[in-house]
């Protein structure tokens, strides 16, 4: 079964946990899961680390939208972003 390193940049405890029981459902893939809570914290483990994918929340503490995305984006090129969003 393939593994696959993902990064999940959330602030709400809560939909981090739905997103990891979420992900152990998977039949055909396995996950190592990282987390952060503001993207300070994501950018200091972008550099440390070399994720398969990426969940982006885009509305953290420092950080929102467009912006957000632009640099997670530019710092981990060719990398699949997955945006996460809790809002209607």
């Amino acid at each position: 079964m393939e593994k696959l390193k993902l990064l999940v940049i959330e602030d709400n405890p809560d939909d981090a946990v739905f997103i990891s029981r979420l992900l152990k459902k998977s039949k055909t893939c396995r996950f190592d899961l990282s987390y952060a809570s503001r993207f300070s914290e994501a950018r200091r483990l972008l550099v440390e680390n070399n994720f398969d994918a990426i969940v982006l929340d885009l509305s953290l503490p420092d950080g929102r939208g467009e912006d957000l995305f632009s640099k997670v984006y530019y710092r981990n090129l060719m990398r699949p972003i997955i945006n996460f969003r809790d809002q209607i």
